[in-house]
């Protein structure tokens, strides 16, 4: 198994929660599919993280409310892929951003090694 081969396995691995597959030099999803060589791969987020002070806390805990503000989190993270034929746009779970962007990173490295093998080629 060369270098390659060993990094589509592991994004295959990291992908299947987000319901991409990577097969042949292809990357599937349900929302497209395309050639992996030259192809970049970015997180997105959206929204934020709301706190606010409810009247229940206040009245219960006085000022040390203030330490326990009660938060709405609005915020979505997509992960794109965009080729040269082709996008795919996936909706993740916010909690999982670290981990998405380090899929990102070997998905990037991934379609640069095809894209250079498909260069000298």
């Amino acid at each position: 198994m060369n270098r390659d081969e060993r990094e589509a396995a592991l994004l295959n691995w990291g992908a299947r929660s987000y319901h991409i597959e990577i097969k042949n030099g292809v990357v599937s999803h349900k929302t497209g599919r395309g050639p992996v060589a030259g192809a970049r791969a970015m997180i997105e987020t959206s929204g934020s993280i709301q706190r606010r002070l409810s009247a229940t806390r206040l009245v219960l805990l006085g000022p040390f409310a203030l330490a326990f503000l009660k938060s709405k989190d609005n915020r979505s993270l997509w992960l794109t892929i965009v080729g040269d034929t082709f996008e795919i746009l996936a909706e993740l779970p916010p909690k999982h951003e670290a981990q998405a962007r380090q899929w990102a990173t070997r998905f990037n490295n991934l379609a640069m090694s095809l894209a250079q093998q498909a260069g000298a080629l």
